[in-house]
């Protein structure tokens, strides 16, 4: 029985088959076919084509060939990043499982390594492009290996560069790697003075970026004995002459190298600094270095978006010009950039106090606190706005924290003995009112303060000693002169009861 349905289901599917009607089938293996073939070949192709290419690329010569042969390299992962999604998605459900979950796995090892290659190829075209912008400027005499050295650095400082007041440790190794290889330049290259020069600033450039300032500034007055006219040497002595105080000789660097380009984003960016920084330390014409601060600030940010620090300064210059909305504006540009930028996160916390954003200021000296727990300036901030969100206790712990980090921290003190006067605690409030005098002994808030506990506590006489100290300091203060009243009044009617 079983023998008869079995030949019956034969019979009938060679009928079937032998049906006019329908076409012959046909065996065929998929997971074999022409197509699979083909991007195999291609895949070995490309692997060749790249290892073929480095070897090319290590003896080359030639800065033109040398960008040809990146972006051909930059385009093979790219092709195969394709070859393989295709080679993913073009699998036939008849293909054995194992042969499916093969070609899979080939296919997406195939992309990782397609997506993690190209963007390594990347900075390697930047370099070679500015490779090919340095021999264009000092010559053909100068050695592509020679200009390759110097854009490689370029871009290690490029990438290694931080606004941060703690760089990051794979900032700082990028930034070393790339002084140790314009040290070995210097001690090898025989180019042009101008060329020397350039490596020389290029060095400044990155020692600044290392914040190793005197060193850079050394570094960048070589460069200019080499070269006045070099652009690059020029913004770092005026960044160094201004991180040290020496504004006249930083404007004067800023403007030759404007000078010599006048489109150069750098310059105008130290430019800018530099006028702000004139600005604070009491210039004449307050306003008017102000505007012109913006003006070459926006030059700046026009030619380059990416510069961070030239977002401050400009949020630094409307902060001052009393415009506080732009100030956000550009405070959170910055951010943008560099989302740990401290100085930025400063300017940002500075435009919400004028604004009147006391929720909004939290957050932020938060982050500043996450950043540099060791900032008392920071912790004292946010203990300010904690205590005009009537956060006290939260706003004592960090009032405390800041004079742990900072003992002789004035302020701090006198905010500790605000938080427990204000509290009721007019004893405890003694101890750091004493100290915050001790630092500073004309702060009249830290004596009206001091004199208000003494007077709640019943020490009339002393009170009134603090309040006239305190109104000698600052003989309009309110609070200083509704406490003298009081403390008048309570000593008048305790004589009278006498």
């Amino acid at each position: 029985m079983w023998g008869r349905e079995r030949l019956g289901g034969q019979a009938s599917t060679s009928q079937r088959s032998e049906d006019p009607e329908q076409p012959p089938q046909t065996r065929r293996l998929p997971w074999l076919s022409r197509r699979m073939m083909l991007i195999g070949l291609i895949v070995v192709a490309c692997l060749v084509a790249l290892v073929f290419l480095n070897s090319i690329l290590q003896r080359t010569q030639n800065a033109y060939l040398a960008l040809a042969l990146h972006l051909v390299r930059l385009a093979i992962p790219v092709f195969g990043l394709a070859l393989g999604l295709l080679a993913a998605l073009d699998i036939d459900p008849a293909t054995p499982r194992p042969v499916r979950i093969l070609r899979r796995f080939f296919s997406v090892a195939f992309v990782i390594v397609a997506v993690t290659v190209t963007p390594l190829a990347l900075p390697t075209i930047r370099e070679t492009r500015s490779a090919i912008e340095l021999q264009k400027r000092y010559g053909r005499a100068t050695a592509i290996p020679d200009v390759l050295v110097v854009a490689r650095a370029a871009e290690l400082t490029r990438t290694g560069h931080s606004s941060r007041f703690r760089l990051p440790t794979a900032n700082k190794n990028r930034l070393r790697e790339a002084v140790a290889l314009l040290d070995q330049e210097v001690a090898q290259t025989t180019g042009t003075l101008s060329f020397i020069a350039q490596v020389h600033a290029q060095r400044a450039w990155t020692l600044a970026e290392l914040k190793a300032i005197p060193e850079a500034l050394n570094e960048a007055k070589l460069a200019h004995s080499l070269d006045p006219h070099n652009v690059l040497g020029n913004c770092v002595r005026c960044r160094c002459f201004r991180l040290t105080g020496r504004l006249p000789e930083a404007d004067a660097s800023c403007d030759a190298a404007l000078n010599d380009d006048k489109g150069s984003a750098l310059a105008w960016a130290e430019k800018g600094a530099v006028t702000v920084a004139r600005s604070r330390a009491g210039s004449s014409g307050d306003d008017k270095l102000l505007s012109d601060a913006v003006s070459e600030l926006r030059l700046a940010l026009t030619a380059n978006p990416g510069d961070e620090r030239a977002w401050n300064n400009l949020g630094i210059a409307y902060l001052d010009l009393k415009q506080p909305s732009k100030a956000l504006e550009a405070a959170n540009h910055a951010l943008r950039v560099e989302p740990d930028f401290e100085d930025a996160l400063i300017t940002k916390a500075s435009a919400l106090k004028r604004l009147g954003e006391l929720e909004e200021i939290i957050p932020v000296y938060k982050r500043l606190t996450e950043l540099n727990p060791n900032d008392a300036e920071a912790w004292n901030n946010l203990g300010e706005a904690y205590e005009r969100q009537s956060a006290l206790g939260t706003a004592l712990e960090c009032f405390r924290v800041a004079v742990r980090v900072k003992p002789d921290f004035e302020i701090a003190w006198c905010e500790i003995g605000r938080v427990l006067y204000v509290q009721g605690k007019y004893a405890d409030s003694l101890a750091p009112l004493e100290r915050a005098i001790e630092l500073k002994q004309n702060d009249p808030d830290a004596l009206v303060l001091y004199a208000g506990s003494l007077y709640y506590l019943g020490r009339i006489d002393e009170a009134e000693l603090y309040v006239m100290r305190a109104l000698d300091v600052a003989p309009r203060d309110a609070m200083a002169l509704k406490l003298r009243d009081v403390v008048l009044q309570k000593r008048n009617g305790r004589v009278r009861r006498r």
